[in-house]
């Protein structure tokens, strides 16, 4: 039997990957990515049935995935993530009562919505009442069949679906990390999605999907400085390249650090080591064989205003979220914060993260959770690992 895949729809690309179990532990077989283009999904939602269709078909063949049964990724603002405590009752009791519970509690019709929920276990209230914590996820019934349909219309079996935060926290918390208790906040940076979870022990207490990303940083630039996004996405690259060296934290690596990312400029293509070196966020990059890259240097100093600008924004949502942790009693204070995600190493983030939150930023990687079994050679594979931490914790849920 193939083994399970995670399948990561995202606002530029399409990812899989598929990861078994061994004697060894877990390994990842296949990987692979295929771009899509601009507005086909917009921030997680799809917005062009077709061509999502088309570039999983793509995604298929090029990365010679053996298997159709997917478990799928889902991130946008019509998913709703709400922790709740309740009088203490079964798991059965909770499902069938779950509609009554969260009536009022979401801005959803409870009719008109998906629920599922996450057990974090038990506790007794400030009287001695036995209670019980869960955390509820709701989602608009229409966009969940839609992106069923999709996945179905291409050939491709859903055996499940899964927030983007809980698949991130999954195949970020390795047994050392959840033996040390820290309490952290994960920051997965995509194209127009963020997503915040702040956990302990691999046991989430906060959740929020936050529309803001790399791709914004580009179109920004592109807006401001009168460019197309293709430049756009060019002049990031060399405001990141020129990064003094000491800008990130100490504990990241120089494999880490290289913002090119995990995308390639053929949607066809199988993945290769160019396709590890190009753009990080979507915009094709004439840097393939025989094309030599225009050179782009358009308003420097605006330019890296912008990235600062747009840098300060983000870190005031995750500082935000930080904050109204800190004000829940049974949240312990968040110790670090673990950055990844395909935009996570846009110019100075890392290190403006650092100064403005006055936390170790760390950086974290699937690939310590599972092998290399893909055929790639570690060094691609660990270029490709900040774009894989959805992927591989969908699969790594499809075996639980």
């Amino acid at each position: 039997m193939a083994a399970p895949i995670g399948l990561d729809i995202g606002s530029n690309s399409v990812r899989a990957a598929q990861v078994s179990q061994g004697r060894k532990g877990a390994a990842l077989e296949r990987v692979g990515q295929v771009l899509l283009p601009t507005g086909a999904v917009r921030e997680g939602e799809i917005v062009d049935p077709d061509v999502v269709v088309a570039a999983l078909r793509d995604l298929w063949k090029s990365a010679k995935i053996k298997g159709r049964k997917v478990s799928v990724g889902l991130a946008n603002q019509q998913v709703v993530v709400r922790r709740l405590d309740l009088p203490y009752m079964t798991e059965s009791e909770l499902r069938a009562s779950l509609p009554l519970h969260v009536d009022g509690l979401i801005p959803l019709p409870v009719d008109e919505a998906v629920l599922d929920f996450c057990y974090l276990g038990e506790h007794e209230s400030d009287d001695g009442e036995r209670m019980v914590r869960i955390m509820v996820v709701a989602a608009l019934r229409t966009m969940v069949d839609e992106l069923l349909s999709v996945v179905r219309r291409a050939k491709l079996d859903p055996i499940g679906i899964d927030l983007d935060a809980f698949a991130a926290l999954r195949s970020l918390t390795p047994a050392d990390v959840l033996a040390e208790r820290t309490t952290e906040m994960l920051v997965d940076v995509g194209a127009t999605v963020t997503n915040l979870i702040a956990h302990q022990n691999g046991a989430p207490h906060f959740v929020r999907t936050v529309l803001f990303g790399g791709q914004n940083v580009t179109a920004m630039l592109a807006d401001r400085l009168d460019l197309d996004l293709a430049d756009a996405e060019r002049l990031k690259l060399e405001l990141a390249e020129d990064e003094p060296a000491s800008s990130p934290p100490d504990d990241v690596s120089e494999a880490d650090t290289d913002f090119h990312g995990w995308l390639s400029d053929d949607p066809g293509d199988q993945l290769t080591v160019d396709e590890l070196n190009a753009d990080s966020d979507g915009t094709s990059d004439d840097r393939t064989a025989g094309n030599a890259p225009r050179e782009v240097q358009p308003g420097v100093d605006e330019a890296t205003d912008v990235v600062r600008t747009q840098t300060r924004r983000l870190i005031n949502e995750i500082k935000s979220s930080i904050d109204y942790c800190a004000t829940q009693r049974d949240i312990p204070s968040i110790e670090r914060v673990v950055l990844t995600g395909g935009a996570s190493q846009w110019p100075g983030l890392a290190s403006a993260m650092a100064d403005q939150l006055g936390l170790d930023i760390a950086t974290g990687s699937p690939l310590q959770t599972v092998g290399n079994g893909s055929g790639l050679s570690d060094d691609e594979l660990a270029a490709a690992a900040p774009h894989l931490a959805v992927a591989v914790g969908l699969a790594l849920g499809a075996q639980q």
